[in-house]
């Protein structure tokens, strides 16, 4: 499997573990994902340690999924990047301050694990929203909104949910995914329960799937469940289409779904699914990616489109093709012989 590159964006002497970490992360974690974690804070240290998800697997005695989902549970706690190549994991970063937020310009990507409606933010690297701007120095400045009434019964709830009091940099993003609304606090309630009922509870996940929520328009809290109402149907058909409607999608499929539903109705998209079963009888995004990018190129649209490409398919076969299919005349391959049986059985009988 192809060697990862491990990189820090701070170097240190000692292996520093924040008290944010044991307070917080850590009781959380499973024991997997914290030797994960720890093995790569000593890797990053130490050049010449070799470092793949099968070394760490084999070091720990784990499968390799079971590596692949550590990773992909401390990039949800934001404590490390991801990076891919060729849709091969090339490269992990470790993000040293725990108690920091994302940036304004930040990409923030949902996880693998992601559950069957929480698909990436479309143009999560845009960028706040307007309104957030004009308040961003009342988000880096909790007190500030601490004095709005609607916010403290906000941090009360989310505390309630989850727990556990909210740390400054919680209390940040909290405020952050507030004014991204408008201060409607109807649509913050409902991202904090929409988040925690598919088991995320990191809040750098949390403001990811509010900026993809504003990114695609939506405005209101009847908008957002309309919203994720439709994905989530969408999600579980084409999931269930390939025979895979046991699990979430991962990544790579989620942002499959999440192309397609942007440029074809469903029952097109189902249609590749059906198609990419009955060609190759296995379960494959990619293929069905080039079923609709084929279509997507000859301007097919419907179902209907569909239906009648395949007719004039049928009609433009060659001719030889054709002839293939009729019955194959008799074949003779040795030299026949003219002689008259009943002549010679009509003599032999007369003698």
């Amino acid at each position: 499997m192809k060697r990862l590159i491990l990189t820090r964006e701070q170097k240190n002497i000692n292996i520093e573990i924040p008290v944010e970490f044991i307070d917080i992360q850590m009781p959380q974690a499973s024991g997997d994902a914290l030797k994960v974690y720890l093995y790569l804070c000593r890797a990053a240290q130490d050049p010449s340690i070799a470092l793949s998800v099968t070394d760490m697997a084999d070091l720990f005695d784990v499968t390799p999924k079971r590596i692949m989902q550590s990773l992909a549970y401390w990039e949800e706690c934001g404590l490390l990047a991801l990076s891919y190549s060729g849709g091969e994991l090339s490269g992990i970063r470790l993000i040293s301050d725990t108690s920091s937020s994302p940036d304004p310009g930040e990409e923030v990507s949902a996880p693998e694990s992601a559950g069957e409606d929480l698909l990436p933010a479309s143009g999560a690297s845009a960028g706040y929203p307007d309104t957030v701007s004009d308040h961003k120095a009342d988000v880096l400045d909790p007190s500030v909104l601490d004095r709005d009434a609607e916010f403290s019964e906000l941090l009360g709830l989310s505390e309630y949910y989850l727990k556990h009091p909210l740390n400054s940099s919680q209390r940040r993003s909290l405020g952050l995914c507030y004014l991204m609304f408008g201060r409607r606090s109807d649509v913050v309630e409902y991202l904090l329960e929409y988040c925690i009922e598919h088991g995320r509870t990191s809040f750098h996940y949390i403001e990811g799937v509010a900026r993809g929520w504003k990114e695609d328009g939506y405005e209101t809290l009847a908008d957002i469940k309309a919203g994720t109402a439709l994905r989530s149907k969408n999600v579980y058909s084409v999931m269930n289409a390939f025979g895979l409607g046991n699990r979430a999608p991962v990544r790579e499929e989620a942002e499959y779904i999440e192309k397609w539903t942007a440029e074809f109705d469903l029952p097109v998209i189902l249609k590749a699914c059906d198609r990419t079963m009955a060609r190759i009888h296995a379960p494959s995004f990619r293929y069905a990616d080039t079923i609709l990018s084929s279509w997507k190129e000859s301007g097919v649209r419907t179902v209907q489109d569909i239906d009648a490409a395949d007719l004039k398919h049928q009609a433009q076969k060659p001719a030889e093709t054709v002839r293939s299919q009729r019955p194959a005349k008799q074949i003779v391959n040795f030299e026949q012989r003219d002689t008259d049986y009943d002549r010679i059985v009509s003599g032999y009988q007369n003698n």
